[in-house]
């Protein structure tokens, strides 16, 4: 990408599944009642797909990320309150199956 930040995240695949279109990570390490924010992106420059991103409670607490085709990516930043020491964050591939965690 020419940014040397950027390029060592997507570089560091840390999880990866294919074939899948729904899976989970766990953020861990929070503490309760403290704010955080959070940024996700989605990066997939072969067409204009779509990954939805939430906390695994409430359909109402998702975001749909869609990658362009080309450049490097969207994102969503947002913040939440953590109600414990961990909190899911659930990656959704719409019409495709390929999850990837960097």
């Amino acid at each position: 990408t020419g940014d040397s930040n950027f390029d060592a995240l997507l570089n560091n695949v840390s999880y990866t599944t294919s074939g899948d279109t729904f899976d989970t990570q766990t953020i861990s390490g929070l503490t309760a009642g403290s704010t955080y924010r959070i940024q996700v992106f989605f990066c997939d420059q072969r067409n204009t797909r779509v990954m939805t991103f939430g906390d695994g409670e409430s359909t109402e607490n998702t975001v749909n990320v869609a990658a362009p085709g080309s450049g490097w990516g969207q994102f969503a930043v947002g913040t939440f309150v953590a109600s414990g020491t961990t909190q899911l964050l659930t990656h959704k591939a719409n019409s495709f199956g390929n999850i990837h965690f960097n």
